[in-house]
């Protein structure tokens, strides 16, 4: 379905909820949270097994490929990169329709893909990058993880040692990356690189998008998490040689770079995980009325 993007926004949430009824079903009710009743789950991760979390991975993308072609996968997105070129407006509110609906468990590997590094390509990506990642990013046919954190740095970017040294048209990558969601389903990962190690940390990384099937020298390893599940991997590159067309953005601007894929990531995090977690929000509230502190000044704010 081609959306016109002169239709208003009562008549695309009327065919968004027809085409919603058509190939799903209504989400049961939740009810109201009652203190000592039901799951006390709130953990963000899984303890999904690696089948179970592949399963978890395929029905999502699977579903963001039939929004997709009905026109509802990338609502807000430029026409060219396979959007439907709408408001922001519209994308909130089939989100909020979605919500409603029994829609497969939304996976944080996918998620990133999908609400991060998909929408950093479109901010600082080359036209060519755009054109071959963008529209299979956003359909699902293509997956692309986030690669900051390191084991000598965590979170840390100005402490990153993975080395890209220059090698004719390209780069050789040496190093590890740790903590990295998605990465055993990527095609790609938006990685930072420690570039120019006598330079400021905000001129001294480099942004690159490293192709990560079938590449020598790149060893994808789980890491188990202590419920039992394996959603992340530590990821090692062992002289490991890319195009300079994979860099994103200028040389020494990867600090930017990350600062604007985690902005993406702040504004995915507030918007929520599609309502099929648990309601921490609901359970904290819950839980500082039944201890007597719903009105303590620290605890509202």
């Amino acid at each position: 379905m081609s959306t016109p993007p002169h239709i208003s926004l009562s008549d695309f949430l009327d065919g968004a909820n027809a085409w919603l009824n058509a190939n799903t079903t209504p989400r049961p009710p939740s009810g109201a949270l009652t203190w000592g009743e039901g799951s006390d789950r709130v953990s963000l991760f899984r303890d999904s097994s690696p089948e179970e979390e592949r399963a978890q991975v395929e029905a999502l993308l699977a579903w963001q490929r039939k929004k997709a072609d009905a026109g509802y996968g990338s609502i807000a997105w430029p026409v060219e990169y396979g959007g439907a070129g709408l408001p922001r407006a519209y994308e909130a509110a089939f989100r909020q329709l979605e919500q409603g609906f029994v829609a497969p468990l939304i996976t944080e590997s996918v998620s990133i893909s999908l609400e991060i590094t998909a929408p950093t390509i479109l901010a600082l990506g080359a036209e060519a990058q755009k054109s071959r990642w963008i529209a299979a990013l956003r359909r699902g046919d293509a997956m692309c993880c986030q690669m900051f954190s390191e084991p000598g740095a965590g979170s840390d970017l100005g402490a990153i040692a993975l080395r890209a040294t220059p090698d004719g048209d390209g780069w050789i990558l040496n190093g590890q990356k740790v903590w990295t969601s998605g990465a055993q389903y990527a095609d790609i990962g938006f990685l930072v690189a420690l570039t120019n190690r006598d330079a400021p940390r905000q001129s001294a990384l480099t942004a690159f998008l490293v192709p990560l099937k079938d590449v020598p020298g790149i060893d994808i390893r789980p890491l188990r998490q202590m419920t039992g599940g394996s959603n992340f991997n530590e990821v090692f590159f062992n002289d490991v040689r890319i195009s300079d067309t994979d860099r994103v953005g200028a040389v020494g601007a990867g600090w930017a770079g990350a600062m604007t894929a985690l902005g993406f990531e702040r504004g995915s995090a507030a918007t929520g995980g599609g309502g099929n977690g648990p309601d921490l929000f609901g359970r904290l509230v819950l839980a500082a009325r039944h201890t007597g502190q719903l009105q303590d000044p620290l605890v509202r704010q």
